[in-house]
């Protein structure tokens, strides 16, 4: 990290909003499902910056099997994403960083599974940057965690080891390295928002000159960003409080907000696999939340209708 007065004061800026935010989340009730819905929003953020677009609500009923494009080469990719990150956010990830992990990230393996060659990269030439990278990455467990990351995933970006990799993939790579750190435990985006500001070229791959500067500013950002998020979701819940209130304590209408809460968007068909309600009765109670305000109807067709946070 290139040290001058005002890198120093954006690096103090920025650690400090990240671990208000990691904190704040940490503690919260809604925590899980608040991730969740970031990491999911990530990932058609991501695409986006490859030229993909991709709803946030479509990948949502996707990954419920509720979305009629089953085989959507983009949604699948995407939900590998989001697959990866929350083993990162779980705990699957550990502070080491092994190359073969890399490689997953990048969708491809180090060893040819039995019958199934198509995650295989023959190219054993990849192999020795990635593992000079993760012996690297090791050697730095005593550097302060945003400075580690910050320093990693710029070096990362000289390797140029996968010249045709989406920038999605780097921007993943840069999650994992913050939760290797230990910069984050709770809070995703940080660090891939932070990546994804940086305004550098794959097929390049040249570290520019404000590299730092980028990063820091959009890493703090986020995390602000997310701070807003979780004030907006506190006033919906406290909404949804007094709503339900004014209802019977046999009503299943808070099972329906705590799935709203957890996923972002619900079907009818998704409440009634985890509730058991009819598709009558869920959609009986998400008019009345509709009418109240709490709810807001995103299809706004006769079948297959969704609702979401109002």
């Amino acid at each position: 990290m290139q040290t001058t007065a005002a890198s120093l004061a954006q690096f103090v800026t920025t650690q400090d909003a990240l671990s208000r935010l990691d904190d704040r989340v940490g503690r919260h009730t809604d925590r899980d499902g608040w991730a969740v819905q970031r990491i999911l929003q990530d990932a058609c953020d991501a695409y986006w910056v490859s030229g993909q677009i991709i709803d946030a609500h479509d990948l949502t009923l996707h990954q419920s099997g509720s979305a009629q494009s089953l085989s959507d080469p983009v949604l699948l990719a995407a939900q590998h994403r989001t697959r990866l990150h929350h083993q990162f956010l779980q705990g699957s990830a550990t502070r080491s960083l092994p190359p073969e992990e890399l490689l997953r990230i990048f969708g491809r393996r180090a060893k040819a599974p039995e019958n199934d060659l198509t995650l295989y990269d023959p190219d054993e030439d990849r192999l020795t940057p990635i593992v000079s990278f993760c012996e690297a990455w090791a050697q730095t467990q005593g550097e302060a965690p945003l400075v580690r990351v910050l320093d990693g995933f710029r070096s990362w970006i000289s390797l140029g080891v996968f010249s045709h990799a989406l920038a999605a993939d780097a921007l993943l790579l840069a999650e994992r390295l913050a939760v290797s750190a230990r910069l984050i435990r709770h809070a995703p985006l940080a660090a891939a928002t932070g990546a994804r500001a940086v305004k550098w070229r794959p097929s390049l791959y040249a570290v520019p000159s404000d590299f730092d500067e980028q990063f820091l500013g959009a890493a703090e950002a986020s995390a602000r960003a997310g701070m807003l998020l979780l004030d907006a979701h506190d006033l919906w819940r406290e909404r949804a409080g007094r709503f339900l209130q004014n209802r019977r304590s046999s009503s299943h209408a808070a099972d329906i907000l705590d799935l709203v809460a957890m996923k972002g968007v619900v079907s009818a068909r998704s409440v009634e696999e985890t509730t058991g309600l009819t598709v009558q009765t869920v959609a009986r109670h998400c008019n009345a939340m509709v009418d109240a305000g709490i709810l807001r109807e995103i299809t706004g067709q006769k079948h297959f209708r969704i609702w979401g946070r109002a």
